[in-house]
């Protein structure tokens, strides 16, 4: 038996609850291999994985899958995997054919709506914190209003993911915002504020990460106390619009003055 690592775990673990849900709910051994492969290689970049590495890791994601039926199932994989045999050990990584299966399960192509009925405050940030939790890379921010809530939405992302939140104005007061952003950046260093240089160039409401963007139709200080709704568009689906944002974002950023 081969012991999965610690960072492909800790991936497994750290999976959004909808992709979870998709593997627990998929009915195909062989398509739950693929999609486990997926992760494997994007997510933990571990380019060849083992049956028993591949049977850990859904544990830790609390998928129940029979190992058995995992053996089985991606024993019929064919050239939709590809194999490697290291210290006789038989171990796979997932192949250009077998991508698109692997891709139906988790999602990959999908727009999620996320609706936020403005009721019920800690079930709507509930509902906020599965998406900007399972961000990576740099995240992008744009949001025109800030308040003391929106520090309490930027802790919902990661604390070892770097931040940039560009925004302009604030209704509160700024003995409030100073006392409120001195602590807040005792804790997470890795988010820099920025003021833009024209607040009327800031029209919308994004978070954008490596792999997806987040149109957000309120402010995040106004999450769980207003009628909104989210919409996720992975980068998949609009590469070349999401890197025209990006750089965007980028230009008014270098212009912005730093909070």
């Amino acid at each position: 038996m081969t012991a999965a690592s610690a960072k492909l775990l800790q991936t497994f673990r750290n999976l959004d609850l909808r992709v979870k849900n998709n593997l627990a709910n998929e009915g195909s051994p062989l398509r739950v291999a693929l999609a486990a492969l997926a992760i494997a290689h994007d997510e933990a970049k571990q380019d060849y994985a083992s049956l028993d590495e591949l049977h850990e890791a859904l544990q830790a994601a609390d998928v129940a899958v029979d190992r058995s039926s995992l053996a089985k199932g991606i024993g019929r994989a064919g050239k939709r995997v590809t194999r490697r045999k290291v210290d006789s050990v038989m171990r796979y990584r997932l192949a250009l054919k077998g991508r698109p299966e692997a891709e139906s399960v988790l999602g990959a192509g999908d727009i999620d709506l996320i609706y936020i009925d403005g009721t019920k405050p800690r079930t709507d940030r509930r509902e906020l914190g599965d998406v900007l939790g399972a961000l990576k890379g740099t995240v992008r921010v744009c949001d025109p209003y800030y308040g003391v809530r929106s520090l309490d939405s930027l802790e919902l992302i990661p604390s070892k993911v770097k931040v940039r939140f560009l925004t302009a104005r604030t209704s509160d007061s700024a003995t409030k915002w100073a006392g409120a952003l001195k602590d807040f950046k005792k804790e997470r260093p890795n988010v820099e504020i920025r003021l833009a240089a024209r607040p009327q160039d800031l029209h919308d409401r994004y978070v954008l990460s490596d792999d997806k963007i987040l149109i957000i139709g309120h402010g995040l200080k106004d999450i769980g106390g207003k009628e909104s709704f989210v919409i996720v568009l992975p980068r998949t689906l609009a590469r070349d619009l999401l890197s025209d944002i990006q750089d965007s974002f980028d230009q008014k950023w270098t212009k912005a003055t730093p909070l």
